[in-house]
């Protein structure tokens, strides 16, 4: 009797792990309903987590949408019209967006860690406290989106448009920023140890109080004498800089050491 129990138990558990990783089939009907039908959804039922878990929503119109906290990890959306949609908070790990039309879409806070969106339409896009660890946003267009305090450790960046983008007190740690345009954008306080911007363009952008480490890249020409910057020396007591991927910023530094370049 006692191991028919535990065969019940482990069987019962099988189905909820299998569960959390596929969409929820009466979310995904209600999805294909329209937009105006999901988020009426959605105002009827705030206490619902959707789970669209790998759901393959390619090139669907999805413009205004609410899909606040919604899980999404591993879904397909690339292609898809996401223009003002709402994202934030929304777990989107492992995504593919890329080609999707995201033009202010709010994506703050949410989960974009290892997404994929290569060539994609991103101009004023909220991505404030977004995670993007590892994401490729390679030759993206985020003109004016607003990055601010985001995870960007290894992201792929390269020859993306930031022009006018808000990058500051970013954590770009490792990210690949080659080719990229950053004319006017904002890196106040930004994190750029081991940053790639070689043929960067930095045409009046603002890099006051970021940090950098002997191993940032910068552009050919590229004059450290014009900004307020700090070049931060590894120690082993901090871990070549980076605690657990933390920005410096903020962290007990007595044991380090710094130099302003003015």
């Amino acid at each position: 009797m006692q191991t028919k129990t535990k065969t019940r138990a482990i069987v019962s558990t099988a189905r909820l792990v299998r569960g959390d990783r596929m969409a929820n089939e009466e979310h995904l009907a209600i999805l294909k309903q329209g937009v105006s039908s999901w988020n009426r959804w959605r105002d009827r039922n705030p206490t619902i987590i959707p789970n669209l878990f790998g759901a393959r929503l390619r090139g669907i119109k999805l413009s205004g949408i609410d899909l606040s906290g919604a899980v999404l990890t591993g879904a397909r959306l690339n292609g898809c019209n996401l223009l003002g949609a709402n994202l934030s908070n929304t777990k989107l790990c492992d995504a593919n967006l890329s080609g999707a039309d995201l033009y202010k879409a709010i994506f703050r806070e949410a989960d974009l860690s290892r997404v994929s969106m290569v060539s994609t339409y991103l101009i004023g896009t909220d991505l404030r406290d977004a995670n993007l660890r590892d994401a490729n946003l390679s030759e993206s267009n985020l003109k004016g989106a607003d990055l601010m305090a985001s995870n960007l450790i290894g992201t792929n960046l390269g020859k993306a448009t930031l022009s006018e983008a808000n990058l500051s007190d970013a954590n770009l740690h490792r990210a690949n920023l080659a080719g990229a345009d950053l004319y006017s954008a904002d890196l106040y306080g930004a994190d750029l140890v081991g940053v790639d911007l070689s043929e960067t363009n930095l045409s009046q952008a603002s890099l006051e109080y970021a940090i950098y480490d002997r191993n940032t890249k910068f552009p050919r020409n590229f004059r450290l004498d014009d900004h307020q910057m700090y070049l931060i020396s590894m120690d082993s007591d901090l871990n070549n800089g980076v605690i657990d991927g933390t920005s410096l910023f903020g962290a007990h530094t007595e044991a380090s050491s710094f130099s302003e370049v003015v």
